[in-house]
């Protein structure tokens, strides 16, 4: 299977990648919505994929799905570990520019930057929620439930067992299903404000 690795992208295109959208849902379409423009591709030079021509390095190949290795563990934002994992073997990865102001965006795990991703995250997929669930007033996906393990939840509740409802509705909704706990409140509760 041929494989790009595209390193050093523009934000827009780097935060598309861990957007929660459904499958059929291209990433390239949410950078150039983002970006407010299409994003730019170009053909590789080795394996017959296109990569965003704005990257900084390339690495191109493929994987061998008759060959698998043990990988793992990893460690996750949550502080700890995936377990080991049998997965593909790369080979034969090609391509870095020979320029000397490469850019590299880096987002490593348990660091701030996935904190600030989560949030836009949670901001920006907030009307699309409220027009799956219209009872939705706000959510908040706090730092400190690591986002996708807790969520918080204003409604407008008009009668019994609506909470439950609106659980039930958020953990279909894509990878929404992988909160682990879902906190309803009545609408004059300000989510965002975790003292209360």
């Amino acid at each position: 299977m041929e494989v790009a690795v595209a390193i050093g992208t523009d934000p827009a295109m780097t935060f598309s990648a861990i957007v929660p959208a459904p499958p059929e849902v291209e990433e390239y379409m949410i950078a150039g919505f983002l970006r407010q423009k299409p994003v730019e591709l170009v053909k590789c030079e080795t394996v017959d994929l296109e990569v965003p021509a704005n990257a900084e390095i390339i690495l191109e190949g493929y994987i061998n799905l008759d060959e698998l290795r043990t990988e793992g563990p990893f460690g996750d934002h949550t502080g700890f570990y995936s377990c080991r994992r049998i997965s593909g073997l790369p080979r034969y990865l090609h391509h870095a520019p020979q320029e000397s102001d490469l850019r590299y965006n880096d987002c490593r795990q348990a660091s701030m930057e996935d904190a600030w991703m989560g949030k836009a995250v949670e901001r920006i997929f907030l009307p699309m929620m409220k027009l799956t669930i219209p009872e939705i007033v706000d959510v908040n996906l706090p730092i400190e439930g690591v986002f996708h393990n807790l969520m918080l939840v204003s409604i407008k509740k008009s009668y019994p067992g609506q909470a439950r409802k609106v659980m039930n509705a958020i953990w279909s909704l894509g990878q929404a299903m992988f909160t682990k706990c879902i906190i309803v409140v009545d609408e004059d509760v300000d989510v965002q404000d975790i003292a209360t």
